[in-house]
């Protein structure tokens, strides 16, 4: 999550910008334990569908770290961080609502779905 931290520092105070060229080189291993998924798998989806609590909990974070940010940083109150930061505070249609007007909504089939379900 500190990625997406740094993301809404970046979108706060600077200029976030597509770039279509690798910037580090990244090395899968036989050993690791994490690494790379095909997202595409039923077997991801699977293994997701057991997991629906804690997926749930990863948006709670996202809104906790968006409302840190706020708290920290005093983002206008209009500004898309901000209003992110309260939207778990909302009922499902208007989050619903919110992604799609803002057009917030994950990249990918599960995941644009699971965030329809529990985000």
């Amino acid at each position: 999550m500190h990625d997406w931290f740094f993301g809404l520092v970046a979108a706060q105070y600077g200029k976030i910008v597509f770039i279509k060229d690798a910037t580090i080189k990244y090395r899968q291993h036989a050993g690791n334990v994490l690494g790379a998924v095909s997202y595409k798998s039923i077997r991801h989806f699977f293994h997701k569908i057991t997991q629906i609590k804690e997926a749930k909990m990863m948006f709670q974070k996202t809104w906790k770290q968006a409302e840190e940010f706020v708290s920290c940083f005093n983002p206008d109150k209009n500004s898309l961080i901000y209003q992110y930061a309260y939207i778990g505070r909302k009922n499902k249609i208007r989050r619903l609502t919110f992604y799609l007007k803002n057009r917030t909504l994950k990249c990918g089939f599960w995941r644009i779905v699971s965030q329809i379900l529990l985000g």
